[in-house]
């Protein structure tokens, strides 16, 4: 539960406060390592590389089909009747 005393007055206090258990589990657990590292991963430091990275997937990504779906539909009914 947030305690209202813990915010500052001219701070906005947050709508919600989300608790999960699965969370407070992995962070106190001698064996999750990997949790602590994504859980607290600096992703900011690395916002160029992975703007990068997008931009080459977007580029990469397969040419449009030339029909669109629905006449691919009426194209594969047709021949399949023949």
């Amino acid at each position: 539960m947030l305690n209202f005393s813990t915010v500052p007055v001219f701070e906005q206090i947050p709508l919600i406060h989300t608790v999960n258990e699965d969370d407070e589990l992995l962070l106190t657990s001698p064996d999750t390592e990997w949790y602590r590292t994504l859980k607290f991963f600096q992703w900011q430091n690395h916002r160029e590389v992975a703007a990068k990275y997008y931009d080459a997937l977007y580029h990469f990504r397969p040419i449009k089909p030339r029909f669109p779906r629905s006449r691919r539909k009426r194209l594969t009914a047709t021949s399949a009747s023949l």
